[in-house]
């Protein structure tokens, strides 16, 4: 299991809000990464990472905003 040591830039990844993503750091990692923390994530950590964004813990979460369509 991997262990946060900080967390920051919380956006909603998807529209229905069910997916924040975050700049993670983890101890056993030297370099912050980016991660999709969701209520329903298969290990621990995803789902603490979702409910401590959700708590606020890693300051307001940036509304979704849709990819922009390039090309058509």
């Amino acid at each position: 299991m991997l262990t946060i040591e900080s967390a920051t830039n919380p956006i909603y990844a998807c529209q229905e809000g069910t997916c924040i993503a975050l700049q993670v750091k983890f101890a056993e990692f030297s370099e912050v990464m980016p991660f999709g923390a969701t209520p329903h994530d298969t290990m621990p950590y995803g789902v603490e990472l979702y409910e401590r964004a959700l708590a606020g813990e890693f300051g307001p979460i940036a509304p979704y905003q849709a990819p922009e369509v390039i090309g058509q």
